[in-house]
Order: C-alpha cells, then structure tokens, then sequence
C-alpha cells in the first residue's frame, strides 16, 4: 500500500446509478437504475496532471460503484500504460473501502479491456504495468507538473 493519498474526483460510473427529480426542500430519488458493473469507476485527479498538462485519470478499484462527481481520497496501487504514447492511467483504491478488490491478473486484463476500449486506430502495443512505488512516484511529479502550470497560469492572467 502507498503511503501517499490523492484527491480525485470521480467522472464515469457503470454500475448502481440514482435518479433524482428536484424537490422544493432538495432532490429525492425516484428510481434506481441498475447496469452491469465495471471492475473500477474512472476519476481525474484535482491536482495532479499528466506530461501534456491533463488531469491524470484514475481508475478506482471499489467494492461498490461511487457517484459521478463524488471527491474520494484514493492510494495509489498501480500505474498502467495502455499504449505506447498515450498518458499513463493510475490504478487506486480508495482510503474509506477496505472491501476494494486486491488488483490480480484477472482484474488487470478487465482493467486494459476497459482502458482500450475507446482507443483509436490500429497501431497497438502491449498494455505496461508499474507497481506501487512508480505509481507513487508518478503522482508526486505530477503535482509538482501541476504546481508549476497552475503558476504559469497565473503568471500569464497577471500579464
């Protein structure tokens, strides 16, 4: 286990998706709409970004699906190349689910499936698998890459 923890917001769920309808005291559910689980839920993280500037993407290992836009504090457990040239997807688990499923051959096949699933075009090359340490590592330039755009950013708008 990582000992480092990122924030990461959660973008695409497949799985157990609520439907609300708006209320004058809040939103209350109506129904409940049930799909086929995918193995993790894919999330961006807030404040690290890949080596073209991106938010880095992460897929969360979890024992039940999360909520589009829910913010979870996730170790890093992996870090997958799914071709050659395209940004690196971090593998994690969330701090609060010690229920997670343990990252295991079978589930790392389902986890490239999913990943490839939208690639485009022909050229192909074998998913690459780091452990925990490169994905740990990965994170921490990330956020130093993050830093350095956001004062960029800054800098440019001051100007």
């Amino acid at each position: 286990m990582s000992p480092i923890a990122v924030e990461t917001k959660i973008v695409a769920t497949r799985g157990t998706t609520p439907l609300y309808t708006p209320q004058p005291e809040g939103l209350r559910v109506v129904d409940i709409i049930r799909g086929a689980p995918a193995p993790a839920d894919l999330g961006e993280c807030v404040r690290v970004v890949d080596e073209h500037g991106d938010p880095l993407r992460v897929l969360v290992l979890r024992s039940v699906p999360l909520a589009t836009a829910t913010r979870v504090g996730v170790t890093p457990v992996a870090l997958l190349h799914p071709r050659l040239g395209d940004a690196p997807v971090l593998i994690g688990s969330p701090l609060a689910d010690t229920s997670a499923p343990p990252l295991d051959r079978q589930l790392q096949v389902a986890l490239e499936r999913l990943v490839l699933a939208g690639a485009q075009g022909y050229a192909q090359s074998a998913a690459r698998w780091e452990g925990v340490e490169a994905a740990s590592l990965y994170v921490q330039q990330g956020a130093v890459r993050a830093s350095v755009v956001r004062g960029g950013r800054r800098a440019a708008a001051r100007c």
